[in-house]
């Protein structure tokens, strides 16, 4: 009889420590839990230390934005300088579709702590660009003919180009999506994403930015050399 209670109490315990360990999940799937209602305190304990270490279902849905950065490229003639500034969102993100269940092989965290994810990164990358031209007002000394041909300049020439220069940083502009699957402790979630858009941010700036440069050394000249 005592053998009996003994095996009774033992398969209570197990089944216990399988709804602790019961893995987390998202999406459509619900997780089930089923402790006793006298088990409300270790609930609550479990769910702080979920919050804590951010990889509880909500808290994989990560979102936010890497530092902007801004850029400037110069189109220039003999007397005149156009400006073109890009500023890079640095991508804007979220996390789709991830699914977690419980993780083997982690390091630098106990097994109850390690995790596989699987899911789809969402990344939006978005540039803002402002174009200085010249004015011809800044030329008060030039003729009435003068100040006609470097409106010309500035209009059919340094302005086309500058132009040019936002079709260039644009290339940045657009959305991305990839599947992900990993395994890591569940405190270093947040920090592989960001490092999954960081990765890919630099190199899609990089190349804007590149295709912009490409563009430059510009210069022509404005014949002033005419009469009223």
């Amino acid at each position: 009889m005592r053998a009996r209670k003994l095996k009774i109490k033992q398969k209570n315990r197990k089944k216990r420590q399988e709804e602790k360990l019961a893995p987390l999940s998202s999406g459509n799937t619900p997780i089930k839990r089923n402790f006793k209602v006298k088990n409300a305190g270790k609930i609550q304990k479990l769910a702080t230390r979920i919050a804590k270490n951010r990889v509880d279902e909500q808290l994989l849905s990560s979102t936010g934005k890497t530092p902007a950065v801004t850029a400037k490229v110069y189109g220039s003639s003999v007397r005149l300088k156009g400006e073109t500034k890009a500023k890079f969102n640095g991508g804007s993100f979220q996390t789709e579709n991830v699914v977690v269940t419980r993780g083997e092989g982690c390091k630098g965290c106990s097994s109850r702590q390690c995790l596989h994810a699987t899911g789809t990164l969402v990344v939006n990358y978005r540039v803002t660009t402002q174009v200085k031209l010249p004015s011809v007002s800044s030329y008060p000394n030039l003729t009435p003919c003068q100040k006609k041909r470097v409106q010309d300049a500035i209009t059919n020439v340094l302005a086309p180009h500058e132009q040019d220069h936002v079709r260039a940083f644009n290339q940045y502009n657009g959305t991305t999506r990839n599947n992900f699957e990993f395994t890591l402790c569940r405190d270093k979630f947040d920090r592989k994403i960001r490092d999954m858009v960081s990765r890919e941010e630099t190199a899609r700036r990089s190349s804007a930015q590149a295709a912009s440069d490409a563009l430059d050394p510009f210069f022509f000249n404005v014949d002033i050399d005419c009469k009223d």
